[in-house]
């Protein structure tokens, strides 16, 4: 009886590690169609790389429609084809924290048709934005005279701090109610980071996902650069 509850204490422990590890997880989703019909193309195949080396992989459904999930924080080249249609290949396409990128591909009719490259552009409005947060990528943080974590989450609407470097409170909570998220990993309220390792940093004031529990107060969530996917600027 106490080896069943001993190894049913060490599953749990297990998964709750792999659940924490998928937090900082982002989406890429979209359609494929025909950029003179409009009309979505079945079984076009998506690629996504990084520095040239391909992370993931999968093809449009009947509807034109795509989803890669479990891509790490980063920009990637997305790259899309199929025959009989010319081939797109779109540049920096960043994937974040806990969010979809959303990224629709409009493909040509015809064959030996040159590769067509563009550089993505972000969307002034989030489609998925149900939480309220704020971003801070590396380059904001390099050119800040914020030196900690804290300083940079008291920027946020909703964000309290009696102190510098002190404590964060949001919308009224207590401080124990602020959890910290480095790499996908919880940490204890008192660790440090120096800002050069931080690629970005999200701090959530509202609409807190629930992949990140009870949480009371805010999340600060940290993707440091040697996790950001194909390496921060």
């Amino acid at each position: 009886m106490k080896k069943q509850s001993y190894f049913m204490m060490l599953l749990l422990a297990i998964c709750s590690l792999y659940v924490q590890a998928q937090t900082t997880d982002g989406v890429l989703k979209g359609l494929i169609a025909d950029s003179t019909s409009k009309k979505p193309i079945e079984m076009a195949t998506v690629l996504v790389l990084s520095q040239g080396v391909e992370v993931a992989n999968t093809f449009t459904l009947d509807d034109g429609q795509y989803s890669i999930s479990a891509l790490k924080p980063g920009k990637y080249t997305v790259k899309v084809f199929k025959g009989g249609y010319g081939t797109k290949v779109m540049e920096q396409v960043m994937v974040s924290t806990s969010r979809i990128t959303f990224q629709d591909f409009y493909l040509p009719q015809g064959i030996d048709l040159p590769t067509i490259s563009v550089t993505y552009l972000p969307p002034v409005i989030e489609k998925d934005d149900i939480m309220t947060a704020r971003r801070i990528d590396a380059t904001e943080i390099r050119k800040s005279v914020l030196r900690d974590v804290k300083d940079f989450a008291r920027l946020s609407t909703g964000a309290v701090q009696k102190r510098e470097g002190g404590e964060i409170n949001f919308r009224g909570s207590r401080g124990n109610g602020t959890h910290y998220i480095v790499d996908g990993i919880r940490m204890d309220e008192g660790f440090s980071m120096p800002r050069s390792a931080i690629a970005e940093l999200v701090v959530i004031t509202g609409g807190v996902p629930a992949m990140y529990g009870d949480a009371t107060g805010g999340i600060i969530v940290i993707t440091t650069k040697g996790f950001f996917g194909s390496g921060a600027q």
